[in-house]
C-alpha cells in the first residue's frame, strides 16, 4: 500500500500539488503529515515550484525516503487515500477493542459514525472556482460524429441519450451506426447488448466499415477481394486508438455496468435491451433502472446511448412523450430523447423527431433516415453519411 511519503515525493518531483492539497483537509492525517503538506504548499506558493528532495531533507529530517513506484500521480493519490483511511480505522478499532469485545452496540455505532463523518474530506465537495478549469478540458463534450446531430446539438460526458420507437424502425441500426462513428473518431466504445447477439451487433458494424452486405457475414459468402480487405483492416486496427468491446452474456443490473466501466474505462456506452433489465416488478423497477443509469453517467462521466420502445399507441406519426413505454423515468432522467417513426409505407425510410434535448444549440429539426439495403451507408435527408466524411 502506498502511503504519504510516496505521494509527497511524487508530487514534488512532478511539481503538482493538487492531490496533496485535497488530502490536506482529510482528518485521517497525523499532525506531522499536515505540517509537511502545509510547508510544501507555502514553499511552492513562494518560489513557484515545489521543493526538491534535498530541500525536504533539510527541513524534515524525520521524513522517510522510499522508492516511489512509477505509477501515475492520480493512482498514487488514490492508494494513499485508502492507506490513511485504513490506518485510521485500524487505530480506532484498537482503541475501542474492549467495547467491541463486550458487544457494546453504542461503541460500535460510534466507530462507524465517526469513520463515516471523517470520510467527508475534500473529495466530497467541489469549490466553484475549481470548476472553471473544466471548461477548457478537451473531453468535456463529445460529438456524435454525425453531421445532422453535430450541427444542432452535442453530448456531454454525463449524458443519457435514448432513441424511442416501435419495432422495425431502425433504432438499433442507428445506434450501431453511431457506435461505429464513435469508433472511427478514436474513442473506446463499450457495447452491452441484451437483445441483439454480439455476433449480429458486430456484423452490422462491419457491414458499415467494409461496405459489404450484412448477409455476407452470416453466410460467409465473401469475394476474394473482400476477404483480403477484411484481413488488411484487421491488421490495421490492432494499433488503432479506438476500440469496441462487447460484454459477453446477459446484463441484468446497473451495478454490473458500474463494474465494467471501472475496469474498461470506456468513452461511451451503447446499451441495447435496457427494457430486459431489472426484477420485472413493473414501473418501479424500470424507474430505478433509468435513474441508476443516469447517476452512473454522472458519477463516471460516461455517456449512455441506446434504443427504447414506444407503446402500441404509436402506430405511425411523430413520437410524443405520452407514447414512451415502460416508465416516464426514461424521459425524465435522460438528457436527450429522439423519436423514430415511419411516415409512409417505405420500409427503408424513417423520420426522427426531437422529444427532449438539454444541450440543443437550436431545436433539432425533424429529419429523415434512409437505410441502404446493402447496409454500407445511412442517408440523412440530402446527404450520404459515409466513412470519407471523417
Amino acid at each position: 500500500m502506498i502511503g504519504i511519503n510516496e505521494l509527497v515525493l511524487k508530487s514534488c518531483e512532478q511539481n503538482e500539488l493538487k492531490y496533496l492539497s485535497k488530502l490536506h483537509l482529510s482528518k485521517y492525517l497525523s499532525y506531522s503529515e499536515k505540517m509537511i503538506i502545509d510547508w510544501i504548499v507555502e514553499y511552492t506558493t513562494k518560489y513557484s515550484e515545489a521543493p526538491n528532495i534535498n530541500r525536504l531533507s533539510d527541513k524534515f529530517s524525520f521524513l522517510e525516503y522510499v522508492a516511489v513506484p512509477d505509477y501515475p500521480l492520480a493512482d498514487i493519490a488514490e492508494s494513499c487515500q485508502k492507506f490513511v483511511k485504513n490506518r485510521f480505522f485500524a487505530d480506532f478499532v484498537n482503541k475501542h477493542q474492549k467495547e467491541i469485545e463486550n458487544n457494546e452496540i453504542d461503541s460500535i455505532a460510534k466507530i462507524i459514525d465517526e469513520s463515516d463523518s471523517l470520510d467527508m474530506n475534500d473529495d466530497s465537495f467541489v469549490d466553484h472556482s475549481d470548476l472553471y478549469l473544466e471548461y477548457f478540458q478537451e473531453k468535456l463534450t463529445l460529438s456524435f460524429n454525425e453531421r445532422i446531430f453535430d450541427n444542432n446539438t452535442y453530448m456531454t460526458r454525463d449524458n443519457v441519450v435514448w432513441f424511442a420507437g416501435r419495432p422495425e424502425t431502425y433504432k438499433t441500426t442507428l445506434c450501431q451506426w453511431l457506435a461505429y462513428k464513435q469508433f472511427l473518431a478514436g474513442r473506446n466504445v463499450l457495447v452491452i447488448t441484451n437483445e441483439t447477439s454480439i455476433e449480429a451487433y458486430a456484423a452490422k458494424i462491419d457491414s458499415f466499415m467494409f461496405g459489404i452486405p450484412l448477409d455476407n457475414f452470416f453466410t460467409n459468402s465473401f469475394l476474394e477481394q473482400e476477404k483480403t480487405m477484411i484481413m488488411k483492416v484487421k491488421q490495421l486496427l490492432s494499433g488503432y486508438k479506438g476500440s469496441i468491446k462487447y460484454r459477453k452474456g446477459f446484463v441484468n443490473d446497473v451495478r454490473s455496468i458500474k463494474f465494467f466501466i471501472e475496469n474498461i474505462n470506456p468513452d461511451i456506452v451503447f446499451l441495447d435491451g435496457v427494457y430486459l433489465m431489472g426484477e420485472k416488478d413493473g414501473w418501479t423497477s424500470y424507474g430505478k433502472i433509468s435513474s441508476d443509469i443516469k447517476q452512473l453517467s454522472l458519477d463516471y462521466k460516461v455517456p449512455f446511448v441506446g434504443p427504447i420502445h414506444t407503446n402500441r399507441a404509436n402506430t405511425d406519426g411523430i413520437v410524443t412523450a405520452e407514447q414512451i413505454a415502460l416508465s416516464d423515468s426514461f424521459l425524465k432522467d435522460c438528457d436527450k430523447m429522439f423519436g423514430i417513426y415511419r411516415e409512409d409505407s417505405n420500409f427503408d425510410k424513417v423520420s426522427i423527431n426531437n422529444l427532449k434535448d438539454r444541450q440543443s444549440k437550436d431545436h433539432l429539426p425533424t429529419f429523415s433516415l434512409h437505410v441502404n439495403k446493402g447496409l454500407n451507408m445511412l442517408q440523412f435527408d440530402n446527404y450520404n453519411s459515409i466513412i470519407k466524411e471523417y
